[in-house]
C-alpha cells in the first residue's frame, strides 16, 4: 500500500498554537486518527478497529477481535519520535482505493486533506 503523507509549516503552526514539537505532533496525529476512524465505513467493525498507531514505527498488528476503535496511545516525548497510523487488513487498501466493483473511500486522503485544510486556516 502506498504511503500518504502531507506536509504543513510546522514552525508556523507552533508559533500560532503556542505548542512546542512534540504537542504539535501528537496533535496532530490525534486529530488525524480521529478523522480516519471516524471515516473508516462500518460492516462488521472489523476495520474500524484495526486502526492502529506505532510510535518510532509501524505497528502492522492485526486485531482478529477487535469491533471498536483501538485508543490513541501517545504520550509526551511521542510526538519526537514519529507516530505512524496503520491497518494491516487485506481489504483496507480497496476501501481506501476502490476497485471495479467497489468506489474508494478515501478515509485516509480524505483525512489528511481535511486537516491540510484546518491547518492551513490556522496559520
Amino acid at each position: 500500500m502506498s504511503v500518504e503523507s502531507f506536509e504543513i509549516d510546522l514552525k508556523k503552526y507552533i508559533a500560532v498554537m503556542g505548542v512546542n514539537v512534540d504537542q504539535a505532533v501528537r496533535t496532530i496525529g490525534l486529530d488525524l486518527y480521529n478523522n480516519i476512524t471516524q471515516m473508516t465505513p462500518v460492516d462488521t467493525g472489523r476495520a474500524k478497529g484495526n486502526w492502529n498507531t506505532g510510535i518510532g514505527s509501524p505497528n502492522t498488528s492485526i486485531n482478529e477481535g477487535a469491533r471498536t476503535t483501538q485508543p490513541f496511545r501517545v504520550k509526551v516525548g511521542d510526538g519526537l519520535k514519529g507516530i505512524y497510523i496503520t491497518n494491516s487488513l487485506p481489504y483496507i487498501y480497496t476501501l481506501e482505493y476502490g476497485n471495479a466493483t467497489r468506489p474508494p473511500v478515501g478515509m485516509v486522503k480524505v483525512s489528511l486533506n481535511n486537516l491540510k485544510v484546518s491547518i492551513n486556516n490556522v496559520i
